[in-house]
């Protein structure tokens, strides 16, 4: 991609794997390369906020950056997304016609007290002509967010890489557009790879999850969630999933594969929990968030109970009676969450100093709010489908 994608949600293998021996790298984050398996490019929405607003240089930014980062300023808020996700959902027309032609405006607040604006429209003679074939064109499909952490956002201090401007240097938020290839003549969209049925993704993901519901991996996990269930915070309601992945894409195979059993993990949580707190099972609601899903993933999910949510609406779902399942994401799923609340349990990444050039960073806030309040257990490890994730209970 032209640009970091903003919220898609995988990982490049390269980037997840500092400090992790070559014998223990994810086998699936490299096969699930977005360049390689998703046709969902992403563009810039209009900055209207014009004027300078950033008078100092590079040094001072940093500077300023660090001390923000340092008193513990949230860098993501509930309030800001949600008020973002408003103005998208105006955009989007909620049922009626669809307003993406710049009346609607999103105003993004940044860490030092400025109002930044980006305009919901694009001038789309520009994506008509970057279609892969001279048979397509690109198409807007739906807006998204970028999400810059401090690591990022002191990446980009020359103002330059990725084509950020000086109005954003001190904002952790920017909105883009999804887009997709679409023939020229018919308007249909144009998949660049070969998807699979609703029945043969709905047979595929029963039998991948039950096959794995017999494993002993899954036996291991059940008997270290046994043993900590005191430590398990009670009355849990949602399971929130984030980089779980299509599917419905059919080449390569192990895709569906780990994609299965990944959906297959968040069915899990739900039922053992359900099962602990003595409730029905669609008492514990799930969600899923991935720009990668089809609408064969949403149709296949939402009817064995996972509703799948398009960013960055996920993120609100996310509270402290929640779990949240996420796996190798293309965006900094640690920070948003740990900014935003503490939710019950996380099963993710192993919390470690990867470095700053993974896109899911864990930043000494990160480190220092999970060593405090959270005790860590042992996820099984699981090479092909899982690998290095943990445990991550909120203590009592």
């Amino acid at each position: 991609m032209a640009m970091p994608s903003p919220s898609a949600l995988h990982s490049d293998s390269a980037e997840e794997k500092e400090d992790i021996d070559d014998d223990d790298f994810h086998d699936v984050e490299e096969d699930m390369d977005d360049d390689d398996i998703c046709d969902v490019e992403i563009w810039p929405a209009t900055i209207l906020s014009t004027d300078p607003l950033i008078h100092e240089d590079s040094a001072q930014v940093a500077t300023k950056l660090r001390a923000i980062f340092d008193s513990g300023k949230p860098f993501f808020t509930r309030d800001a997304i949600s008020s973002i996700v408003q103005s998208f959902d105006k955009a989007l027309g909620q049922g009626q016609e669809q307003r993406l032609d710049g009346t609607v405006v999103v105003s993004i607040p940044d860490l030092v007290g400025n109002v930044i604006e980006f305009r919901l429209g694009t001038d789309t003679r520009h994506l008509q002509r970057r279609g892969r074939t001279s048979d397509t064109e690109l198409a807007i499909t739906e807006p998204c967010l970028h999400y810059l952490t401090i690591e990022m956002l002191l990446d980009n201090l020359d103002l330059c890489q990725f084509g950020v401007e000086p109005v954003c240097a001190y904002l952790p938020m920017m909105v883009y557009f999804r887009t997709e290839q679409r023939n020229k003549f018919t308007k249909e969209r144009v998949p660049l790879w070969p998807l699979s049925t609703h029945d043969e993704v709905a047979a595929s993901f029963q039998a991948i999850r039950q096959r794995w519901l017999a494993t002993e991996h899954c036996a291991q996990l059940t008997s270290t969630l046994n043993q900590h269930a005191r430590e398990i915070p009670p009355d849990i309601k949602k399971v929130v999933a984030f980089a779980c992945s299509s599917m419905a894409i059919s080449d390569p195979p192990s895709l569906r594969q780990t994609s299965a059993s990944q959906h297959a993990l968040v069915l899990y949580m739900r039922d053992f929990l359900s099962s602990r707190q003595d409730k029905a099972h669609d008492e514990i609601k799930c969600y899923a968030q991935d720009p990668i899903y089809e609408d064969v993933d949403k149709s296949v999910l939402g009817e064995v109970g996972i509703k799948v949510l398009s960013d960055p609406r996920g993120f609100l779902e996310v509270d402290e009676m929640s779990v949240v399942v996420s796996i190798a994401p293309n965006v900094p799923v640690r920070h948003i969450v740990m900014d935003i609340t503490r939710p019950a349990i996380m099963i993710w990444d192993r919390v470690k100093p990867y470095g700053r050039l993974t896109t899911d960073p864990v930043s000494s806030r990160v480190m220092d709010i999970i060593r405090r309040e959270y005790l860590e257990l042992e996820f099984p490890y699981d090479r092909e489908d899982f690998g290095h994730l943990c445990i991550y209970v909120r203590k009592k």
